[in-house]
């Protein structure tokens, strides 16, 4: 997916009301954590921008339904002890396409 277009995908999401949340996990861990959070019915989806590799580490977004925000929050800060994952990554719909 052309960068362009993931990040009309994130407007569209945002759009239709979900939460987003930036967040940064070991390259090694992009499986494990994308597994682990949409293996939760109805709960949230990962995205992975393209070129968002920051070292050892890869910018992803979450994206929950409003209802399920406390629900993904403790997913996360699980996943915080767990993996290493580190939130609050910069948007990265503000840098240039």
């Amino acid at each position: 997916m052309r960068r362009a277009d993931h990040l009309a995908l994130l407007d569209h999401l945002a759009a239709d009301g979900l939460v987003l949340e930036h967040v940064s996990v070991p390259r090694r861990e992009v499986v494990h954590v994308k597994s682990l959070i949409e293996s939760y019915p109805g709960i949230g989806s990962v995205h992975a921008p393209p070129g968002r590799e920051l070292g050892e580490r890869t910018s992803l977004v979450v994206a929950t339904a409003p209802g399920f925000v406390a629900m993904m929050d403790g997913i996360l800060a699980e996943l915080e002890d767990e993996v290493g994952l580190m939130r609050g990554v910069r948007d990265t719909r503000e840098e240039t396409a």
